[in-house]
């Protein structure tokens, strides 16, 4: 499968992956600061996600068979003053 998918808005918070031979979906999900994007695979909830290039690149990891991607802890450095 190629790296990168082509994404197509059927309305402003739903986006539908073109050629995957798979229904593979991404929905925006409004619920304050709960809200998220959740991948759909064949109507299936398979992540949840806080952004949309996230949200994408969870359904790139799951179509590749790799599963859903795990995040990168993020680090933060001090410097002293």
């Amino acid at each position: 499968m190629s790296t990168s998918l082509h994404w197509s808005f059927e309305t402003p918070r739903l986006l539908r992956a073109e050629g995957t031979g798979q229904d593979v979906r991404l929905v925006y999900e409004a619920d304050g600061f709960l809200s998220n994007w959740v991948v759909l695979v064949e109507g299936r909830a398979r992540a949840h996600c806080p952004d949309l290039t996230t949200a994408m690149d969870q359904a790139r990891a799951l179509l590749s068979g790799a599963g859903p991607a795990k995040p990168e802890p993020a680090t933060l450095e001090l410097k002293a003053a």
